[in-house]
């Protein structure tokens, strides 16, 4: 009773820390406005509208596609919802004022990430419980440390592309140690296919990750060599699903050369930057190819031998389903576009930056800039690394001394999972707030993976190992919050410069299809009026929020909102219509295009209760009437409704008295100048009164 409750109390522990790290996330997230990094935010903003009008993005070299495949989804079901105001090309056209849906479409995106934050740690965490059921206290422990990791909230502020990849990669390592667990053939084997298709996603949305897929295979043996249930059937004979590994592990051969040759014969888009010096047969190509055929041979020649029984075997199977749900994340380009062929050239794209590309900027770096590199690390967080050793170094002492009852092999993976950590490090980053994932990241894993062996296998001075032990996880979550506290000051630091350029959102970045987006957001703007656009554009939340409490029974999105100031349209079924002259008192001033969206019901008020400065438990009238909007006042602000003077008549309701301010607009054929009316107290318009359009200028 006292363990049960003991494991209540850290569960307890448990759900309070995510909620405590979700907070802490989304505040850094919303705590920077659209604009303060474009890169990569603007640039996945603009390549996600490309898609979702049928064009493939530019930003392909990544590929970035793991990132793209969720965002797809999750916009069109924001956007259903009318949290988005526009996500196509053809939307942001037809907008009175498109950057200010950019902005809101940025902050959306950007909004993933901290959710990816809290699911790398739980899929780490929870791998981790699932192989060696580590009790809570120390699961509770593992989600401190890998929550106060420094990265996990730099990338909490922005869009990258390998905060995407480390989370399919964790996603893969979760479910290949489900598989050894599992004792039942099919979900194994499903749990081996699902492992594939997430490594294959990781790799797919940044090559970079390639140090993290040696890892994992790594991890693989160690899992299935030492940590696998006897299987209860050692002596067996030959069953169809041997033979139907044995086609699975074909197929992944044909289909990886059928891919390389139609990739090969892809023509890349003119101008997509690529950063390469040619396409051919490279090293990548050989060792994929390669494994893929050796895998196959060697689920033959063990069949042909009657020994399925033998652990190569079983390992070589396990490997095979990998290796086929690898080829099989490929295929999830089919869900992007509706276009059949389009899905099947932004895969081969793909797969001909992935596994084709001779790129000039993956040659290895010159072995002096990489001993700088990593020695700039080490001296910037060396207890990262000597936390890592130390508890690399108690494996191979207790071992030694046997007092932990682990293998050779055992331990020649765990020396394998750090030198490769290092080498990721000394080969494949950068010293930069970016590359600070893929360094932290493996470390702080590989150092929770070595405590749970210790945990696991310690079979004398148990105490005094886990205490120690633990000592070095301690110091490494006080360095840790150390610098997750100073990290948004680092973030000011590396961007007052480079970042907070909100006209990169009115621009291209890449030469191909992101013309077309600069096209439609120069045809919308001049010198004179860009700068009230953007001015907009930053106070979107607010703008929204003002607009959606005025106008209570109308779903009205910045599509409809733009800005009273001239050159900008006033009508969204219109756009030819552009503001020539407005008051000088209502220059930059929300306007509101609602004449054409459909009212609803309900949502009208009881004016008595509405004129009393107390609180009533419903102010709601049952029902209004549909042919009517209701405009609710605030003190804060002036709502001036614009119509033709022709209207004035009609519109002598209580609320509503006549104004001292104009707008004149034109087209290629007329002129015409609206006059105000302010919106003084709650009224209810009815729509059948105005013979002309009109707009509101909320002030």
């Amino acid at each position: 009773m006292k363990e049960i409750s003991k494991n209540i109390f850290f569960q307890f522990l448990l759900i309070s820390s995510f909620i405590i790290l979700i907070c802490w996330f989304l505040l850094i997230s919303f705590n920077y406005p659209y604009y303060f990094i474009w890169d990569m935010d603007c640039i996945t903003a603009v390549d996600t509208v490309l898609i979702q009008s049928g064009e493939l993005p530019d930003h392909i070299h990544h590929t970035g596609f793991g990132m793209y495949l969720p965002m797809v989804f999750t916009e069109k079901i924001a956007h259903a919802f009318g949290s988005l105001s526009a996500i196509t090309l053809e939307e942001l056209d037809n907008s009175l004022n498109p950057v200010v849906p950019m902005a809101e479409l940025t902050e959306f995106l950007r909004l993933h990430s901290p959710f990816l934050a809290i699911g790398i740690i739980g899929l780490l965490c929870a791998a981790l419980y699932v192989m060696y059921r580590t009790p809570w206290p120390c699961i509770f422990f593992f989600v401190l440390i890998l929550g106060t990791q420094e990265s996990l909230t730099y990338q909490a502020s922005v869009i990258r592309t390998e905060f995407y990849s480390i989370f399919f990669w964790s996603a893969a390592v979760l479910a290949i140690f489900i598989a050894v667990k599992n004792a039942n053939s099919i979900s194994r084997y499903i749990c081996f296919l699902f492992s594939g298709i997430f490594l294959g996603l990781s790799y797919q949305t940044k090559v970079q990750s390639i140090f993290y897929a040696l890892v994992f295979v790594l991890i693989l043996f160690h899992l299935f060599l030492y940590e696998r249930p006897e299987s209860k059937n050692q002596n067996r004979e030959i069953i169809k699903a041997d033979y139907f590994i044995l086609g699975l592990s074909l197929v992944s051969v044909i289909s990886f050369f059928i891919l390389a040759v139609a990739a090969y014969q892809t023509v890349v888009p003119e101008n997509i930057p690529t950063w390469s010096s040619g396409y051919g047969i490279t090293k990548v190509t050989v060792f994929f190819f390669c494994s893929l055929t050796a895998l196959f041979l060697t689920n033959l020649f063990f069949i042909l031998r009657k020994k399925v029984n033998s652990i190569i075997f079983v390992l070589s199977a396990g490997l095979s389903v990998i290796a086929f749900g690898f080829m099989v994340s490929f295929a999830l380009h089919l869900l992007v576009y509706p276009d059949i062929s389009m899905s099947l050239k932004y895969m081969l794209l793909d797969f001909k930056m992935i596994f084709l590309r001779i790129s000039y900027v993956s040659q290895l770096k010159d072995f002096d800039e990489c001993l700088n590199n990593i020695l700039l690390y080490v001296k910037y967080n060396p207890v990262l690394f000597v936390v890592n050793l130390l508890l690399l170094l108690i494996l191979i002492i207790g071992r030694s001394l046997n007092f932990i009852k682990i293998t050779k092999g055992q331990l020649l993976i765990c020396v394998s999972i750090t030198t490769i950590a290092i080498l990721n490090i000394f080969l494949a980053t950068r010293f930069s707030l970016r590359d600070l994932i893929w360094k932290e990241l493996l470390i702080n894993f590989s150092s929770m993976l070595y405590f749970s062996v210790i945990l696991k296998y310690a079979v004398k001075r148990k105490y005094v190992f886990t205490a120690i032990s633990y000592s070095l996880l301690a110091i490494l979550f006080l360095v840790n919050c150390a610098h997750t506290k100073i990290m948004p000051d680092r973030i000011d630091g590396n961007y007052n410069n480079y970042g907070w350029q909100d006209d990169k959102w009115i621009t291209a970045h890449f030469k191909n299809n992101h013309q077309i987006y600069k096209q439609l957001m120069f045809g919308k703007y001049n010198n004179q009026n860009v700068q009230a656009a953007l001015m907009n554009a930053r106070r979107h939340r607010v703008i929204r929020n003002t607009v959606d409490f005025v106008f209570k029974n109308q779903e009205i999105t910045h599509r409809n909102i733009g800005v009273a100031f001239e050159g900008f349209p006033v009508w969204a079924d219109n756009l030819d219509y552009r503001i020539i002259e407005v008051s000088p008192e209502l220059r930059g001033a929300i306007l509101v295009d609602n004449a054409g969206l459909e009212t609803k019901e309900n949502i009208f008020f009881e004016k008595e209760y509405l004129h009393k400065d107390i609180e009533h438990l419903d102010k709601f009238q049952k029902k209004g009437d549909k042919n009517t909007f209701s405009v609710l006042n605030r003190r804060d602000i002036k709502i001036y409704l614009f119509v033709n003077s022709d209207d004035f008549s009609g519109l002598r309701v209580a609320g509503i008295k006549p104004a001292e301010f104009f707008i004149t607009v034109r087209n290629n054929n007329e002129v015409k100048k609206l006059y105000s009316m302010e919106i003084v107290d709650y009224c209810e318009i009815p729509l059948d009164k105005m013979t002309g359009k009109f707009f509101f200028v909320i002030k």
